[in-house]
């Protein structure tokens, strides 16, 4: 899927149904997100990141952090209580539209919609700390290589990328149909299953693969963790950080 397709998507979820597109508890289907409970996870997941990252000995909470593929802000709110500066970054116009009703009385936030792969609206060396989860996973590798070697080229010196994608599909035959079965072929599957519904895809890299791209783009894995997921992948964390 093109990234004009996957814009046309997210715009779709982003009117639809966006709390539970950006976090897919079952019984949260069809806007039933309580939104206090939306939000509280975000700011589970961002102080458990602290934690662990404070654990290995990264720094956590100073200059300028992105959110890449932000939503509705579940984590962007969250980063802001420990950064300067926030900037949460969507291909959707809808979900970035609800983020901002969110934003209440926070001075350090501001939201931008993706123009490319490139992310040419943003300058080199900018920012401390960028952060991307369940973002990734619904691009087509063919852009989140590209976007990936960008985020290293945005950090500053000795700047951290925390990023999580999955590296393996699911096991058994569910897994071998989506070696060998074609994006194309898998999204009629998805139409003739679930109409008109906007389209969710689930893509993997392999750790191999992400390795070559952070060394190559100059920067190291800082640390790696990984686990099987609900959904049947295997998903990584990588912890990157550009060389000083």
């Amino acid at each position: 899927m093109d990234l004009r397709k996957l814009k046309k998507n997210w715009e779709a979820f982003g009117k639809e149904d966006p709390y539970w597109a950006i976090l897919t508890h079952p019984k949260a289907k069809n806007n039933k997100w309580d939104l206090e409970d939306f939000f509280k996870s975000g700011e589970h997941s961002i102080a458990m990141l602290k934690k662990r990252m404070q654990q290995h000995g990264f720094e956590f909470g100073k200059g300028r952090a992105m959110d890449f593929g932000c939503g509705v802000g579940r984590c962007t709110l969250a980063l802001a209580d420990y950064f300067d500066q926030v900037d949460g970054v969507d291909i959707s116009s809808e979900m970035l539209t609800l983020a901002k009703t969110h934003i209440g009385h926070r001075t350090n936030v501001d939201y931008f919609e993706i123009k490319d792969a490139s992310l040419s609206q943003f300058d080199s060396e900018s920012y401390d700390f960028i952060h991307t989860v369940l973002t990734l996973q619904h691009v087509n590798p063919r852009y989140s290589k590209e976007y990936i070697k960008r985020f290293i080229d945005l950090l500053k010196p000795a700047g951290l990328c925390y990023l999580q994608i999955p590296s393996k599909p699911p096991l058994g035959l569910t897994g071998l149909l989506l070696r060998i079965i074609p994006g194309p072929m898998l999204n009629v599957a998805r139409k003739i299953k679930y109409g008109s519904e906007p389209v969710m895809e689930m893509h993997w890299i392999s750790k191999s693969e992400i390795e070559k791209i952070i060394r190559d783009a100059g920067a190291s894995l800082a640390h790696y963790y990984a686990r099987r997921t609900e959904g049947g992948f295997e998903s990584s964390w990588y912890f990157i950080k550009k060389n000083a």
